[in-house]
């Protein structure tokens, strides 16, 4: 690769990590509308593009029909993409990664209610 593909490359990673700090906080607002109930984060979370609607389903205790009604959603909704020959689905990231658990009532991750020094 040569010095100037280089400079590209670097560049282009800079701006992904600036794209990917400007869109967290509206990929998490999207979220938190979507995933209104602990079992759509859980098979959201599952959703990997690893997983069978069958594994997910069987995993989280709802319908495959379920499964593939949120995935077509998440996927409409640009939170997940399609992946594999198979029509397995991935979510674009976890919801650790913004700070969400499996919990929508509980307070988000890494905050204790405390004033941090």
């Amino acid at each position: 690769m040569s010095e100037f593909d280089n400079e590209i490359l670097t560049e282009l990673r800079a701006q992904t990590g600036w794209l990917r700090v400007l869109a967290a906080p509206i990929l998490r607002a999207q979220l938190e509308r979507l995933l209104t109930t602990g079992k759509k984060r859980r098979v959201f979370e599952m959703t990997t593009g690893d997983a069978t609607v069958r594994d997910i389903a069987s995993g989280c205790g709802v319908g495959l029909g379920t499964v593939s009604r949120w995935w077509a959603d998440w996927v409409r909704e640009g939170v997940a993409r399609t992946v594999g020959p198979q029509g397995r689905v991935a979510h674009l990231v976890s919801l650790a990664s913004l700070g969400m658990g499996l919990d929508p009532e509980a307070a988000p991750l890494g905050s204790s209610g405390k004033e941090e020094d």
